[in-house]
This record gives C-alpha cells, sequence and structure tokens, in this order.
C-alpha cells in the first residue's frame, strides 16, 4: 500500500481528499497488522490442538488479550515521545524516541505510528475545515501536516531499509543514570536490598533493555495524575522504573518486586519516589554530560552491577558529543 504524496499549495478540498485517503490505507494497514497477528495465533492454536487434552487444559484461556495489552502499552511509551517531536526534528531525533530495530514487533510499531499521524491529520483537518476556520488556522494546519508527513516519510525509509542500514543508524546505547534521592543517596542501590537474589538477574536483563533500546515490557504511566510520565519496564515478577532524561539518555529510579496486579502499597511507594525525583531531575538534565557527573555515575554503575552480575563488566556512560 503507498500514502498518497501531499502537495501543499493544492485547494483546501484536494488535501482533505488526500488526507482521507491516507487516513483509509493507515485503518488498512492496522488491520492487516490484526489479521497477521489473529493468523500467528491460530497457527499456534492449532499446533497446541495437537498435544494431549492434559495440555490443552492448561493453556491461559485470554493469551489474545494479555498480547494486545503488551503491544498498546508498548505503543503508546513510544507514541509520547513521537507526538512531542518539533517541527525542526531530524530524522535522528525521531530514530532516537524508537526502539531497537532488532525488536521482533519493531515494524508493526513503525506502522502503527504511521497510522496515529495520519488519524491526526484526518481528525485535526476535520476541525479546521468545519467552515468556521480563517487562514491563520489553514496555515497552522498545513505547518503541522507538513511535520506529521515528515513523520511519516521517515517511518517509511525505516520501514523498508535494509536491516544492516537501520543498524548502523540505531547502533548507538542508551546512556544510564542512577538517580540519587533529595538526600544524596542512590534510590535504585537503596531498594535493592529488598529485593530477592534470585530476582537480580531479571532486574539485569531489564536494565541491559533500556540499555540496548528493546525497552523489555515497557509501560508508561498515563492515567494516574501523580505517575503521569513514569515508565517503567517489566519482567517476570521484577519491575525498573526509569524516566527520559535527555536523548539516549534514562534515569534509573528504582527497582522492585511486584507480588500482586493491584497492590496499593506499591502505588503508594512509587507515587512518594516519583515525587522525590522530580525534585532532582532538573539537576539530572543540567549534568547528565558534566564529566564529573559521569565519572561519580560510572563509579555507582558499577556498584550496581557487582550486585545484579558481578562476572559482568558494567556498561560505561558515553558522553554526548555537543
Amino acid at each position: 500500500m503507498v500514502f498518497s504524496q501531499m502537495n501543499y499549495s493544492d485547494e483546501n478540498s484536494n488535501l482533505l481528499k488526500l488526507i482521507e485517503s491516507n487516513y483509509k490505507t493507515a485503518a488498512n494497514i492496522r488491520r492487516q497488522i490484526s489479521i497477521s497477528e489473529q493468523a500467528n495465533e491460530a497457527k499456534k492454536e492449532e499446533e497446541i490442538s495437537s498435544r494431549d487434552e492434559v495440555e490443552i487444559s492448561f493453556i491461559p484461556e485470554k493469551t489474545d488479550a494479555k498480547i494486545d495489552v503488551e503491544f498498546e502499552d508498548n505503543v503508546n511509551y513510544f507514541l509520547d515521545d513521537y507526538i512531542k517531536l518539533e517541527d525542526n526534528f531530524t530524522k535522528q531525533d525521531l530514530i532516537d524516541i524508537l526502539p531497537s530495530s532488532s525488536d521482533y514487533r519493531y515494524k508493526d510499531l513503525l506502522m502503527r505510528l504511521i497510522a496515529e499521524s495520519l488519524k491526526e491529520i484526518k481528525e485535526l483537518t476535520e476541525l479546521v475545515m468545519d467552515g468556521n476556520s480563517d487562514k491563520e488556522d489553514l496555515d497552522e494546519l498545513k505547518k503541522y501536516v507538513l511535520t506529521e508527513n515528515r513523520k511519516i516519510a521517515y517511518l517509511k525509509e525505516l520501514l523498508f531499509a535494509k536491516t544492516e542500514d537501520i543498524s548502523l543508524e540505531s547502533e548507538v546505547k542508551n546512556n544510564v543514570i542512577l538517580a540519587p534521592t533529595t538526600t544524596g543517596n542512590i534510590r535504585i542501590l537503596d531498594d535493592l536490598e529488598h529485593v530477592p537474589a534470585e530476582f537480580y538477574p531479571g532486574v539485569k536483563d531489564l536494565i541491559d533493555s533500556i540499555i540496548d533500546g528493546s525497552f523489555k515490557g515497557v509501560k508508561r504511566f498515563n492515567n494516574n495524575n501523580t505517575l503521569n510520565g513514569l515508565c517503567e519496564v517489566k519482567g517476570y515478577g521484577v519491575r525498573v522504573v526509569f524516566q527520559r532524561v535527555a536523548a539516549r539518555t534514562y534515569a534509573l529510579i528504582t527497582t522492585f518486586v511486584k507480588k500482586t496486579t493491584n497492590d496499593r502499597a506499591y502505588q503508594d511507594s512509587l507515587r512518594l519516589k516519583y515525587a522525590d525525583y522530580k525534585l532532582v531531575e532538573d539537576y539530572l538534565k543540567c549534568n547528565y554530560n558534566n564529566p564529573e557527573f559521569i565519572k561519580e555515575n560510572d563509579l555507582y554503575l558499577k556498584q550496581l552491577y557487582s550486585i545484579i552480575a558481578p562476572e559482568e563488566k558494567a556498561p560505561q556512560y558515553k558522553k554526548e558529543v555537543d
């Protein structure tokens, strides 16, 4: 399927027709993704059905729903930064907020972001073209459409690029900062004392997923006023909570074992820790590239990895080139 290219000198009615056409194309893409996922799940179910009835009785009844929720969490995490891209963003700015190209749902995410851009263009166009808009509104619309179509163009380049070309563009690893508390302690090191040792490999896997850009089981809190914007990666029973500080730089706030899906104490504790983090956030944003800060952070990273992976070398913070 091919998206129609916009000509911004066209009459407004023609522009709207093109947007409508692109929106339908995006809807078809999303429908194909859904059909593909259902086909894959049907194939799995067919393979499972050939096994013993005893095995079948242990298959979860809501497998599809769980997979959909996980993907939606993934989309929502990346969509937030995608929406916030400035008008003058570069292709690299876009790549910096995307997951690793090695992620098995990388292309699904790109197609979904294209669909989201087209949906936003269509909805805003319908709002502006309701007959009550002036020239200033139309100019703003064209500016917005231009930005969204630049996003779409870059996403299409990535979508159809060779795997090795994508890897070269996104091979830079992310940096991680161990966020301090307002009293100067390193929160994640303190909280690690309350995590059983058998979960340490899981903690390491989650931190590594932030560094390599795969963001395992990522989720952004968007429906909670006191936690909005906070992010977590999750594995079996364990969580690592983090926040984006700058391009390719993420602050690790805490880690914990989540024992229940609706743990009030867990929510309250997370609110307090996030509120404490917000008090040092500006400090981190001002110093994340400071040589002295980097040197100290590397020492904390070594301390962290000596606990969760004593046989492995801790990752080094790579200073961004201004």
